[in-house]
């Protein structure tokens, strides 16, 4: 069985004290280190680069610049608890029975990483409905402007940052881990559901996307007009979608994984040994992988959308379309 939490502090075996004085493991924590460092400079550049994107709607632009942040979040509190393990490892293996740390003592990293995880994961659902108003009330949605972004990024980061309260509300925090990157001892079950609601999130949250993208392309021809400018805004709102799709899906898969992953590692850890446990925890639990490839892949979106935008300026301003053309497409939509 792998003991990685207890309800007292219980001393570590010799598998244990090996892996840690294995410079393999150590290699891998201190590579675990680099991955939240590099990410950090990438999500500075995301950020400055949304800042001065014109292509994206303020709504839309505000929940991506959320998504980094929380991002940004879960990286920190990452990099934190892994320094944490690299010092145990490095100056405590001469006390094995006090390598264990309080549920109390990880607060701070458990909740910084939980709201991460939770924003991540419903910055994903935001941004869908964002999407949705914005293609069910496009002249209502452009007069707002920015103010559906904060507000529903307001609501994300009230509910990630209680969630780990939540959760934790029956957990007196007087439990042991092996280190900080384990839940509260008392607490496992309700981060387990935590676990699944964001699976079935990532799911649910995957197919809104399909039926929004397709219903945005079908939006350009029901609501094509001879006026530029609300052809204009047309194109934008398929652009933004376009963009929103891409990273909402990078995203909803890659939060299904890593919830899928630490779900079937908790259900498998009962038959274990600690120290298989801890090799299988870098592996399995992907969040600060999708964290460096997230700003990588919304700087490529922008990017496609910045030349798709000039293309659509292009094509937007030689269009002559008649009336048979116009009957055509209409047509075309409803078919």
């Amino acid at each position: 069985m792998a003991i990685v939490s207890s309800e007292n502090r219980t001393c570590a075996d010799e598998k244990l004290l090996a892996l840690y004085q294995s410079w393999s493991y150590i290699a891998s924590i201190v590579f675990n280190c680099l991955v939240p460092t590099i990410s950090m400079y990438f999500l500075g550049r995301a950020i400055f680069q949304l800042c001065n994107q014109a292509t994206i709607q303020y709504s839309t632009r505000i929940l991506l610049i959320a998504t980094i942040l929380f991002a940004a979040c879960h990286q920190i509190s990452y990099f934190a608890f892994k320094i944490d393990l690299l010092h145990t490892m490095f100056f405590k293996l001469d006390q094995p029975c006090f390598l264990q740390r309080s549920s109390y003592d990880c607060r701070f990293i458990s909740i910084a990483q939980t709201t991460g995880n939770v924003g991540m994961a419903l910055t994903g659902l935001a941004m869908s409905t964002d999407r949705a108003l914005a293609l069910t009330f496009p002249a209502d949605y452009y007069k707002l402007k920015s103010a559906p972004g904060i507000i529903l990024s307001i609501i994300v980061f009230i509910i990630s940052f209680s969630t780990w309260f939540f959760l934790t509300m029956n957990d007196p925090l007087t439990g042991y881990l092996n280190h900080c990157g384990f839940y509260p001892s008392y607490s496992v079950t309700n981060f387990q559901l935590m676990l699944d609601v964001i699976l079935y999130l990532a799911i649910f949250n995957l197919i809104l996307d399909i039926i929004l993208f397709y219903y945005a392309r079908k939006q350009i021809l029901w609501r094509r007009s001879y006026q530029f400018q609300k052809r204009y805004e047309a194109r934008i709102s398929l652009n933004c979608t376009q963009a929103v799709f891409v990273i909402s899906i990078c995203q909803c898969i890659s939060n299904g994984a890593n919830s899928g992953l630490m779900r079937l590692l908790m259900m498998i850890g009962t038959s274990i040994t600690a120290v298989t446990y801890s090799s299988l925890l870098s592996l399995f639990y992907t969040a600060p992988y999708s964290c460096i490839l997230l700003p990588i892949l919304m700087m490529k979106v922008l990017e496609y959308i910045r030349e798709q935008r000039t293309i659509g300026i292009l094509s937007l301003r030689s269009e002559k379309p008649g009336l048979e053309e116009h009957h055509q497409r209409m047509r075309a939509a409803w078919s």
